[in-house]
């Protein structure tokens, strides 16, 4: 399990993305759902450890008790991370657009092969189609803000205006 409350990652003086509450549980499926440059990928990064240097960041509380993670980019190498992804096993699989890279039929095996074994997906994706047929649960950005978490039923049948706007018009 992650649990995040009030992550802020700011470069200088500047916010970047601001979370207020994450738990990921061991064999969910979370996509992270938003527009270019709404913090979705820094948030995998955050998550994987791996940040720039020249950003900072707090949070107050973080427990993770994942054993193995694995993260691929389909933005920078996508051949290497299908094959890498499609012999992946570890406890949690952070994945950056796989629409770059796998078909979503594939993905969606990958996915259901991987909750089966009970494993975590944390996904990086614009499509609905992924969000749709991958997703346990959706956590919204906008803007580097956290618009909330949803399980996917409720994300398609939001009241929240731009909830139901991105859940039918796409990012």
């Amino acid at each position: 399990m992650i649990n995040i409350r009030d992550l802020q990652i700011s470069a200088e003086s500047r916010s970047l993305l601001s979370v207020d509450s994450l738990e990921i549980t061991s064999g969910e499926r979370i996509a992270i759902y938003g527009h270019g440059g709404s913090g979705k990928s820094l948030l995998l990064h955050f998550l994987s450890g791996k940040l720039p240097r020249e950003l900072y960041y707090t949070f107050t509380d973080n427990f993770n008790s994942f054993g193995s993670i694995a993260y691929f980019d389909f933005n920078k190498n996508w051949t290497k991370s299908v094959i890498s992804l499609l012999s992946e096993s570890a406890d949690l699989c952070l994945i950056d657009e796989p629409e770059n890279g796998v078909s979503l039929e594939r993905f969606k095996i990958y996915c259901d092969y991987m909750k089966a074994a009970d494993s975590t997906i944390v996904f990086v994706t614009h499509h609905l189609h992924y969000v749709e047929e991958c997703s346990d649960k959706v956590l919204i950005l906008k803007s580097g803000e956290s618009r909330g978490v949803y399980d996917r039923s409720e994300f398609f049948n939001s009241d929240d205006p731009y909830v139901q706007y991105v859940s039918t018009m796409g990012c």
